[in-house]
């Protein structure tokens, strides 16, 4: 393609840096994607284990590729209940919950070795484990519209097209401008368009964005804010937390509460929190601690937007 020259600017972003974290990992067009490739790097899979706590986006791939699955519980410190016996071509997918689970993974990495997948969709900054199959989704630790990154053990080349993003920045650019609610519409638009992607590689936009970030910045901010409501609210946390110095960066503060209008009252004060995940609801009964998990957890924001003040306010809304 010749270059063009001239005519109207795109979108600029500060001098690009060499590399980002996880760069040199396999660059893809979402998270759900990334675990397509590594499935697909293992050739035949006789059966993968999934946990029942975890978003039914994991199952996209799985079903897509045709292979088998069964689900297995894990307990309320996101431990498996019981050790799982893998045949061979067998796979276990074990999630770092809330990005707070990394001792627990190196754990799992030394039981199964390369017979394991690490989802760090929620554990961003947390280095790979070697030899160890891991996908990562960066959009759920910045403003950018999708792209997830792949490590696998069997790293193999395939001719991809390169997705495009701009048609999923519609409720980035808003939320400049205009409330959340008024870009949610678009950001559910964004995310219906990646589950109906197919597997491509990383768009430049969202390589250029990626490229553009302070991941330093990032961190310090994130672990800072969960260290303050940790302090307040550990007393009244249904959850064990594991030591602040045992994971490299939380995604969001799991507040358990069994104060079932907590989640109501935050949103009403405008401190939008999710449910992770809804389909657990109808995978599980009501006596199962992953129903519990989903319905008690309150993922309180700790993201790089905000600071002590903002944890001040949560506080204060969590107390009234």
């Amino acid at each position: 393609m010749i270059k063009p020259i001239g005519g109207y600017f795109e979108w600029e972003f500060p001098a690009n840096k060499a590399s980002f974290l996880h760069s040199d990992g396999v660059l893809l067009n979402s998270g759900r994607h990334s675990l397509e490739y590594i499935l697909k790097s293992l050739g035949t899979i006789n059966r993968l284990w999934v946990s029942y706590y975890t978003c039914d986006v994991v199952l996209q791939p799985i079903e897509r590729l045709g292979i088998p699955y069964s689900f297995y519980h894990i307990n309320k410190d996101f431990v498996l209940t019981e050790e799982i016996v893998l045949e061979d071509g067998e796979y276990l997918i074990y999630t770092n919950y809330f990005g707070m689970m990394d001792e627990y993974c190196k754990e799992m990495a030394n039981c199964y070795g390369n017979q394991l997948i690490l989802d760090y969709a929620q554990a961003f900054f947390a280095p790979r484990i070697d030899g160890v199959n891991t996908f990562y989704s960066p959009r759920k630790f910045a403003g950018i519209p999708d792209g997830g990154i792949a490590y696998a053990n069997n790293p193999f080349s395939l001719e991809l097209p390169k997705d495009y993003s701009y048609d999923k920045c519609a409720h980035l650019l808003k939320r400049h401008d205009l409330a959340p609610m008024d870009g949610y519409n678009d950001f559910r638009e964004s995310s219906h368009k990646i589950s109906l992607s197919p597997l491509s590689l990383m768009s430049t936009l969202t390589y250029n964005m990626m490229s553009s970030l302070d991941y330093e910045s990032i961190k310090e901010r994130r672990i800072s804010n969960f260290a303050f409501l940790h302090a307040r609210l550990a007393d009244t946390n249904g959850l064990q937390i594991p030591s602040l110095e045992s994971f490299a960066c939380p995604m969001v503060y799991p507040y358990y509460t069994k104060d079932i209008g907590l989640r109501k009252k935050l949103i009403n004060n405008h401190v939008f929190v999710a449910t992770y995940w809804p389909n657990v609801l109808d995978w599980c009964n009501e006596r199962e601690v992953e129903y519990e998990l989903c319905k008690n957890i309150i993922p309180l924001p700790i993201d790089q937007r905000y600071g002590e003040e903002d944890m001040k306010r949560i506080i204060e809304i969590i107390n009234k």
